[in-house]
């Protein structure tokens, strides 16, 4: 399990580098590149209930802003 939440993260890691560098291409800002993302925890996650899981998932705020976190599903 742990193995495949490490490639899980690595996943949403590759995706969250190309959204920013698209946005900083849409920006005109062509000599720019973010070439790593260092995660931090900065809480355990959720320990869930019989019959659910932990998924780690997208969450769009209603400000426009996206952060990853632990949920249980």
């Amino acid at each position: 399990m742990a193995n495949s939440n490490l490639q899980q993260l690595q996943t949403e890691e590759d995706a969250l580098l190309n959204l920013i560098t698209g946005a900083l291409q849409s920006l005109g800002q062509d000599d720019l590149e973010i070439g790593s993302i260092r995660l931090n925890v900065k809480k355990q996650s959720p320990i869930c209930p019989p019959g659910k899981s932990r998924v780690w998932e997208r969450i769009e705020h209603p400000d426009g802003s996206v952060s990853y976190q632990w949920v249980c599903k």
